[in-house]
């Protein structure tokens, strides 16, 4: 699954970027597990409108490498999201680093690929507007808290439907386009078979009036 790999690499970074701001601003471990719990569902969220296997981000390219980006103290995307979330400017972050912080163009094209596909990631928009537009990362964090309930997994079993579907149109169109296809080589086949037969009576024909011709004039 090139896309599910593809999209749960990216991704990633953009949660690790997030959990780094909550722990800059002094939240606890919970609050942690719940942006990287949250963090697992987005990214699959994203990855399936694309054509990615849901399964794909259960396994170590999605909740494996999410996890250790996000925890491991070594992450350049947790390290510039505590600088972040301290208050320090990305431009200086960044330059503190010194590194390729990947979280911060993927947050980007995370959000232009939501939009692309119409799909809700809350998380995504608010590290966007923290690094983007200048939003306070307090305020930020205030609105993911304050969104609506809504069920853990709403919506990823519907896209996969859609996905399947949108795939198995495509795979009809496919095969209808080849069966037109076969359909004309077969009719040109037999129009040539036609002509040939055609041919090769009419050349009989002519041949067994020159023998006649032939059997008069000796007579």
């Amino acid at each position: 699954d090139l896309i599910g790999m593809e999209y749960g690499a990216a991704l990633k970074n953009v949660i690790a970027l997030g959990v780094g701001i909550t722990t800059g601003i002094g939240f606890g471990d919970n609050a942690k597990a719940a942006l990287i719990t949250r963090g697992v569902t987005e990214i699959a969220r994203l990855g399936i409108a694309a054509g990615a296997n849901p399964l794909t981000f259960a396994g170590l390219t999605g909740i494996g490498d999410l996890v250790v980006t996000c925890a491991s103290e070594y992450s350049r995307n947790r390290r510039a999201g505590i600088q972040i979330g301290k208050g320090i400017p990305l431009e200086h972050v960044l330059q503190q680093i010194n590194m390729v912080v990947e979280g911060v163009p993927a947050t980007r094209a995370a959000c232009q690929l939501a939009r692309k596909y119409k799909v809700p990631m809350p998380i995504s928009e608010e590290i966007y507007a923290v690094l983007f537009r200048n939003k306070d990362v307090q305020e930020a964090c205030n609105d993911l808290m304050m969104r609506d309930r809504k069920d853990e997994v709403e919506g990823l079993m519907f896209q996969k439907r859609v996905v399947d579907d949108n795939k198995a149109k495509a795979g009809k169109s496919k095969s209808t386009g080849k069966n037109k296809e076969s359909q004309k080589k077969a009719k040109k086949s037999t129009s040539k078979s036609k002509s040939k037969s055609t041919a090769k009576s009419t050349s009989k024909g002519k041949g067994t009036g020159k023998s006649k011709e032939s059997q008069s004039t000796n007579k």
